[in-house]
């Protein structure tokens, strides 16, 4: 049975890494794309990729790290997107002997402030001459690392079940526990306002009836499998903007 068990655990989980006091340096995208895939990192991360680097959403893989994380002279990136999944940072090896977290002079990183960082590590952490902009979590989290509420480090009321999407509202809880269920969006109400040889004109919009309009990141609409309207929300920078454009539109 314990055999059975650490197989199991195996399977689940993809570690990364063999010493804390090693280093995993990222300074770009391909970077990131490597060590993203990796939940437990027996290792340190250090981030240092000015320009080359301008999302940290390919980490979102990362649950722990058992050495240090730090984050230093960035300037694209924004928000802390893609450390959302990241639960403890063990701090078995620190950075200067002192710090298990650092993050400073990212000239345009901000949402650091936003996080309960003593509920990821026991240890100090440095965080100096970051983005001086004001950014507030979504009334959903408890606790942010970007905007929107797929970015919470805790949610205020509750989540799916088996997710990490955070609602204002439960409409349906998942047999007898305190999550919500999840279910698929409704379909679009979609008008067909007017049509001729060359381009047809339609307006759409959500179902009234759509129970959590809020967790809606992204709308395609498809005409004869071909794309008409695509649109998605951007939650790599500063605000999440859910006002998605219920107009005519006009296709050749």
């Amino acid at each position: 049975m314990l055999l059975e068990l650490l197989l199991y655990s195996s399977i689940l989980t993809n570690n990364c890494g063999e010493n804390p006091g090693d280093t995993i340096y990222i300074s770009n995208t391909f970077d990131a794309k490597e060590i993203g895939v990796c939940n437990y990192v027996n290792a340190s991360i250090f981030i240092h990729g000015e320009n080359n680097i301008g999302s940290l959403g390919d980490l979102n893989g990362i649950n722990e790290i058992n050495g240090d994380l730090v984050i230093t002279d960035t300037t694209e990136i924004r928000n802390l997107k893609g450390l959302h999944n990241l639960r403890k940072v063990n701090g078995l090896d620190l950075y200067l002997d002192q710090y298990a977290i650092v993050i400073t002079d990212n000239a345009r990183l901000a949402y650091i402030d936003t996080i309960n960082w003593t509920s990821i590590t026991d240890y100090p952490t440095n965080f100096r001459n970051n983005a001086n902009v004001s950014v507030i979590c979504d009334t959903v989290c408890d606790g942010c690392f970007g905007p929107g509420p797929y970015l919470c480090q805790e949610c205020v009321n509750t989540s799916f079940y088996n997710t990490s999407i955070c609602l204002s509202d439960c409409y349906e809880f998942h047999e007898n526990t305190t999550f919500c269920q999840l279910v698929p969006p409704l379909p679009m109400n979609i008008y067909l306002n007017s049509i001729n040889s060359t381009c047809f004109n339609f307006t759409w919009k959500f179902n009234d009836q759509e129970p959590y309009r809020e967790t809606i990141n992204s709308v395609e609409i498809l005409l004869n499998n071909f794309s008409v309207y695509n649109y998605s929300v951007d939650d790599t920078g500063y605000y999440y903007n859910r006002n998605f454009t219920e107009l005519l539109r006009y296709v050749d």
